[in-house]
């Protein structure tokens, strides 16, 4: 599933969008590895030349084709051919969905048939299991357990604070969604679905905290067919927590909480913070002997 455009052997790539071409130069900029670029639904009056087309930084996700000829390379995408006025049917940056298993093509496709085929493909959290030390809970020395939540913005930091085992993420969903989109990372089908979705991959099952300026139906859905029970809250983001600085967890967990929210880069260091802190700090008494 990807923005469609349409190629063929007379004009080549001359009738691309602009806006894919830019994609595409931003991409091999920033040195996006294959699976990182941008992608496409490659539609072409003939397989043979579709199936060779190549757009330098982007990576085709599928193609459709008018004709019912042979692929000119072999082909390791989605395919249908033999599509009767394809590219006349075609509009400008139109999404299509290739279903080589169905031999179907859908252009332009409604959000039920889009949620059906993002179903699909949806990652299942609970098959991850974390086995790493880093992901022990963090008990201080009077044995009380800390939860430690990592505040993230993008895919990247949100990797970081799962390495680093934090046992929630709080997520301000509509920074992330733009910084993913501005660095050509998230598919332009449906970046939000995309993105929800692989936090829910990367969290194994662990809680996440997502902030929304505005309601989100789809969302909501998503979370109710693919996350684990109550392992999803939204909440507006007046009522998020925001991270603390390491002297400020030190005073709240010395004063008897049992969750600290920081950055996503010192999930770590909390979790160590919190396992050296003393029985007599946490209680606020003297440990010397009387």
């Amino acid at each position: 599933m990807a923005v469609a455009v349409a190629v063929d052997v007379q004009r080549g790539l001359a009738g691309l969008p602009e806006q894919v071409i830019r994609q595409g130069l931003k991409a091999m900029k920033m040195g996006l590895a294959e699976a990182e670029q941008p992608e496409v639904i490659v539609a072409c009056d003939l397989l043979g030349f579709g199936s060779a087309v190549r757009i330098p930084g982007v990576r085709t996700a599928g193609i459709a084709a008018q004709g019912d000829d042979q692929p000119a390379l072999p082909l390791a995408v989605p395919c249908v051919a033999g599509v009767a006025d394809l590219l006349c049917s075609l509009g400008s940056e139109e999404i299509a969905i290739v279903d080589g298993d169905e031999g179907v093509i859908h252009l332009d496709p409604d959000a039920r048939t889009v949620i059906r085929y993002q179903s699909a493909l949806a990652p299942k959290p609970a098959g991850r299991v974390f086995l790493e030390s880093a992901h022990i809970p963090a008990r201080t020395q009077d044995g009380r357990v800390v939860t430690v939540a990592g505040v993230v913005s993008s895919i990247a930091e949100a990797e970081l604070a799962i390495s680093q085992g934090a046992d929630t993420l709080v997520v301000r969903f509509a920074k992330l969604v733009g910084a993913e989109i501005e660095a050509a990372r998230a598919n332009l089908v449906d970046p939000e679905a995309e993105l929800f979705l692989t936090l829910l991959a990367l969290s194994g099952g662990k809680p996440l905290l997502i902030a929304l300026v505005e309601p989100n139906p789809r969302l909501a859905d998503l979370a109710e067919r693919f996350a684990a029970r109550g392992q999803v809250s939204f909440v507006d983001p007046a009522d998020q927590p925001e991270p603390l600085f390491e002297a400020e967890v030190r005073d709240v967990v010395c004063s008897g909480s049992d969750r600290v929210t920081v950055s996503a880069d010192a999930v770590g260091r909390t979790k160590g913070l919190i396992r050296i802190l003393p029985e007599g700090e946490m209680d606020g008494t003297d440990d010397a002997a009387p």
